[in-house]
């Protein structure tokens, strides 16, 4: 669990930190993923972040570092951001179902790697052993 700091800070604080609270960068994550079609995963995060606010007793207020009248300018900053950082464009192979294999993306078998831990502990071990053996033997270009 986040501590509580990465919900909401006083104003001091917030001066000094390089970067916005957690729960406003979880914000600004959530659209960018509806906006990459993954509407179910910017629910649930915001949804899990939301739970665990009201749990602390944590109510947004950004003390004029935020206002909803600049996410305009915050957005076009973090587009072009992403167009100056050019990161890797995911694929839907890479956040999929499919099982990985050789020709499949390091961001695919990342993902795979996240869900055979989650869905079956007993198994990742020796499944890490064989995927990794893959992956050294056969690096994608």
């Amino acid at each position: 669990m986040s501590p509580r700091t990465e919900y909401h800070c006083s104003p001091d604080e917030l001066r000094r930190r390089p970067h916005p609270v957690t729960w406003l960068r979880v914000r600004l994550l959530a659209r960018r993923a509806r906006e990459l079609g993954c509407e179910t995963a910017a629910d649930a995060m915001e949804q899990q972040w939301a739970t665990i606010a009201a749990a602390l007793g944590v109510v947004e207020d950004y003390y004029g570092f935020y206002e909803e009248e600049f996410l305009p300018v915050i957005w076009q900053t973090l587009n072009d951001m992403l167009v100056e950082a050019e990161p890797y464009r995911f694929t839907r192979r890479d956040v999929g179902e499919e099982e990985w294999i050789v020709d499949s993306t390091p961001v695919h078998l990342l993902n795979r790697a996240w869900h055979q831990l989650k869905n079956h502990p007993d198994e990742y071990s020796s499944w890490e052993r064989r995927a990794v053996a893959i992956f050294c033997d056969h690096p994608s270009e």
